[in-house]
C-alpha cells in the first residue's frame, strides 16, 4: 500500500463540501495553526499551512460557483417572464378574437333577422343581456327623452 496520503484539490474540497463545511474545516485548521504555532516557537507546520490555502482556495471557487448559480436564477427568472409576457399577450389577443367573432355574428344575424344559427354539432343563439347595467331607483325622475329602452342581444356560449 500506498503510505503517501491523498491531497485534495481546492476544487474537489469545493465540490464535496458546503459553504458551512469548508467555513468549518477553516475554523478549525486556523485553531490547529494556532495551537502549532504556540508549540512551536510560532512555526506552523507545512501540512496545515497547505490544507489552509487548499481550504481558503476552496472557500472561493465556493463563493463563485454560488455566484454563478445565483445568475443563472436570475436569468431564468427573467426569461420566465418574458414567455408570461408572451402568453399574456397571447392571451389577449384571444380574447379580442373571440369578441370581434362574436360581434360579426350578432351583426350578421341581427341583419338576417335570424335568432339562431343551427350546425350539425352546434347552435349559435342570441340572447338578451341577462343582467341589467342600470338599476333606476326612481323613474320620475327620468326626463322623457331618455326613456327609450333598447335591448341589445349578445352572442352567448356556443351550444
Amino acid at each position: 500500500m500506498n503510505s503517501t496520503p491523498m491531497v485534495m484539490t481546492a476544487k474537489e474540497v469545493a465540490r464535496g463540501l458546503t459553504i458551512f463545511e469548508i467555513d468549518e474545516s477553516l475554523e478549525a485548521l486556523v485553531e490547529a495553526a494556532e495551537a502549532d504555532a504556540e508549540g512551536n516557537n510560532g512555526e506552523i507546520a507545512d501540512s496545515i499551512k497547505s490544507a489552509l490555502a487548499t481550504y481558503v482556495e476552496a472557500f472561493g471557487y465556493k463563493v463563485d460557483r454560488i455566484a454563478d448559480f445565483l445568475k443563472a436564477q436570475k436569468a431564468e427568472a427573467e426569461i420566465s417572464q418574458r414567455e408570461a409576457e408572451r402568453f399574456q399577450n397571447r392571451h389577449k389577443a384571444a380574447e379580442n378574437r373571440e369578441r370581434r367573432l362574436k360581434q360579426m355574428l350578432v351583426w350578421f344575424m341581427l341583419s338576417r333577422r335570424v335568432s339562431k344559427l343551427r350546425g350539425e354539432f352546434n347552435t349559435i343563439s342570441l340572447q338578451a343581456n341577462s343582467t341589467p347595467s342600470l338599476s333606476i331607483q326612481e323613474v320620475a325622475q327620468i326626463p322623457a327623452s331618455f326613456l327609450s329602452r333598447e335591448d341589445r342581444p349578445c352572442v352567448d356560449g356556443v351550444d
